[in-house]
C-alpha cells in the first residue's frame, strides 16, 4: 500500500504517543491528520499503538462535514455524511479534531490530570503555559466541542495548547515534531510539581520517549511499556546479568526471546537491526540508558511478555535458593547444565526458532 506523507505521520505520530503509558491508558486518546479536505483521523475502539496503512484511520471530508453541521446542527449526522466510502468510524473527539490545525493530539497523560482535577488547576497553570486555552468541564462529543468553538474565537495561533478540566490535554500544530515537542515540554515542567513518589519514575521518561520515536521508524507497529513488576526490576536494580540466563523452557524463548537487547539511544537502531539479522526477530526484552523495557505488538502482548518474565525470575531465583545437587547434571542434545541449572540448548533453542510450530505460536502471540 502506497501511504501519503500525512498517513505517514499520522502513523508515526500515534505509535509515539501510544508506547507512553503515562500519556494514554488502554484505548484512550486520540490523533489526526489534515491532508488537503481530508481528516485522517484515529479510528474508533482502535488503541493508537496499533494504527497501521490498514487498521485504525477514519477518513472523512471536512467541507462536508462543516456543511451538515452547520446546517442542521446534527454531529452525528454531519460526522456519518462526512465519512469517506469503507471508513472505519472516527473517534467520539472528531468534533475537536476538525476545529484544530494540521496536525493534533489529544492525551490524558496522568500528571496532567492530577493537576486537572485540583480545584485550583488554572491557577497553577497559567504561570507555566501562559498561552494555554482553559477549559471547563464538558462532556465530551458534541458540548465539549461547542465550548472548543468558543474558546478559539478571535485565536489565531500556530500552535495551540487545550487544557479540559478533569479530562485531558490538546496539542496541535503545523507538524508532527511542533506537536511532540509541545508534549515534552509539558513533562519537563509539570512532573517536577508533583511531590509524591511517581510509579512512572521508576524509568527515565525522556528516555521512553526518544526509544519509541525509533521504533516509529520502523514500518511495523510494536508497543514499548516500561516494567514496573516489582519481582522484575528488583533482579534487574540487584542481579542484572540474571536477565541473561539462557531459557530454560519453549515458553520463555517463544514469548521473552533469545535473550535481551542492551543498547544505547545513540546505538539502538542499528542494533535493532543487527539483532533482527541474527535471530530473525525483534528483542521482546530492551535496556536502553539504565532503563528496562518490555517491547510487545500490542499492549496485551507486551503484558504477557512481561508475564512471563516475572516467572523466568521467580523460576531462577527458586532454584537457586535450593541446594545444589551433587551430581553430575545429565545433558543431553536438548538441555545443558548453566551455573548448575538445566537450560535449553543452543541446538534446541536454534531448533524451536525455526520449528514451524513454535513460529506459528510466536505469530498468534504477535497479534
Amino acid at each position: 500500500m502506497n501511504l501519503s506523507a500525512c498517513e505517514s505521520e499520522l502513523i508515526r505520530l500515534s505509535r509515539i504517543a501510544g508506547m507512553r503509558p503515562d500519556w494514554v491508558q488502554a484505548g484512550g486518546g486520540n490523533t489526526s491528520v489534515k491532508d488537503g479536505d481530508c481528516l485522517l483521523i484515529k479510528a474508533s475502539g482502535r488503541t493508537l499503538a496499533e494504527l497501521s496503512p490498514d487498521r485504525g484511520i477514519a477518513r472523512l471530508s471536512l467541507a462536508v462535514f462543516w456543511e451538515e453541521f452547520l446546517h442542521f446542527k446534527d454531529l452525528a449526522s454531519a460526522t456519518q455524511k462526512s465519512l469517506h466510502k469503507g471508513s472505519e468510524r472516527p473517534s467520539i473527539e472528531t468534533f475537536l479534531h476538525v476545529q484544530m490545525q494540521k496536525v493534533t493530539l489529544h492525551i490524558h497523560p496522568a500528571f496532567v490530570c492530577s493537576i486537572l482535577m485540583h480545584p485550583d488547576y488554572e491557577n497553577i497553570l497559567k504561570p507555566l503555559f501562559p498561552d494555554a486555552l482553559f477549559l471547563k468541564y464538558c462532556t465530551p462529543g458534541k458540548d465539549l466541542g461547542l465550548a472548543l468553538i468558543d474558546g478559539l474565537k478571535d485565536r489565531n495561533d500556530q500552535k495551540t495548547l487545550v487544557f479540559l478540566q478533569n479530562h485531558g490535554v490538546i496539542f496541535s500544530g503545523p507538524d508532527v515534531d511542533s506537536v511532540l515537542e509541545m508534549g515534552h515540554d509539558l513533562d519537563s515542567k509539570l512532573l517536577p510539581l508533583l511531590k509524591f513518589e511517581i510509579p512512572f519514575s521508576r524509568f527515565d521518561i525522556k528516555v521512553l520517549g526518544l526509544v519509541s520515536q525509533i521504533y516509529a521508524c520502523f514500518e511495523n507497529p510494536v508497543f514499548v511499556s516500561p516494567i514496573t513488576d516489582s519481582l522484575i526490576l528488583g533482579v534487574f536494580q540487584s542481579s542484572p546479568n540474571l536477565l541473561y540466563f539462557p531459557p530454560f523452557s519453549p515458553d520463555i524463548l517463544v514469548y521473552c526471546g533469545p535473550k535481551p537487547l542492551k543498547s544505547s539511544l545513540n546505538r539502538l537502531k542499528q542494533d535493532l537491526l543487527d539483532f533482527r539479522l541474527d535471530y530473525g526477530l525483534d528483542p521482546r526484552i530492551l535496556i536502553c540508558e539504565d532503563n528496562l523495557f518490555i517491547v510487545g505488538q500490542n499492549a496485551k502482548k507486551a503484558k504477557e511478555i512481561e508475564d512471563v518474565l516475572r516467572f523466568f525470575c521467580f523460576c531462577i531465583l527458586g532454584a537457586r535458593s535450593l541446594k545444589r545437587s551433587k551430581n553430575q547434571p545429565s545433558e543431553s542434545a536438548s538441555l545443558i547444565s548453566h551455573e548448575g541449572l538445566m537450560v535449553l540448548s543452543p541446538k534446541e533453542i536454534e531448533f524451536l526458532s525455526n520449528w514451524e510450530s513454535e513460529k506459528y505460536r510466536r505469530n498468534l502471540g504477535d497479534k
